[in-house]
């Protein structure tokens, strides 16, 4: 008795298991893809972007999921397909964006040409009491890997922030 329900116990979790690992298919959302970019091979993450180049909503529905549950997801998606033209999204989301990964996908978009603009931006934030620590430290290793100068009134303002990780960021 015990034997048999063992195994039907066995059969439904390893088809639960199988279910969930069946890569995205038709009317999957654009979540449902970016999922696919990590843990899978490579044959099943390249589909998954190409999925995602195929949807011409995609933008759109990106910039309705930043600060949502799917931030990530779709911060993820603009980084992986390289979308350079949601540059000026995401700098104006960046600026209430508490955890600092806006700041890290902005850092991998910039074109040299968009560079001073950008770092402007940066710094004016810097100098911002309203920025999240996390925030300033995204921008402060940014700006150091673009040689942006913080200039020594900013530098000792920064050095004097409230919260200890940004005044080693700074160093």
């Amino acid at each position: 008795m015990i034997l048999p329900r063992l195994i039907t116990i066995s059969f439904v979790v390893f088809f639960v298991l199988a279910l969930s690992s069946v890569p995205a298919r038709a009317g999957a959302h654009w979540f449902d893809y970016a999922r696919q970019f990590t843990g899978e091979s490579d044959k099943v993450r390249e589909n998954a972007i190409e999925s995602l180049k195929k949807n011409p909503d995609l933008k759109s529905e990106l910039k309705k999921a930043l600060g949502t549950r799917n931030h990530f997801l779709a911060l993820d998606v603009i980084s992986v397909l390289d979308l350079k033209s949601m540059l000026p999204e995401l700098l104006t989301f960046a600026a209430k964006d508490k955890t600092g990964y806006s700041y890290h996908v902005i850092s991998s978009l910039i074109e040299p040409k968009d560079f001073d603009r950008v770092g402007q931006i940066y710094l004016d934030r810097l100098d911002s009491a309203k920025t999240s620590p996390a925030a300033k430290m995204a921008m402060l290793d940014s700006s150091a890997r673009r040689e942006i100068t913080l200039g020594p009134e900013r530098t000792a303002r920064l050095r004097k922030d409230d919260a200890p990780e940004v005044r080693s960021s700074v160093l």
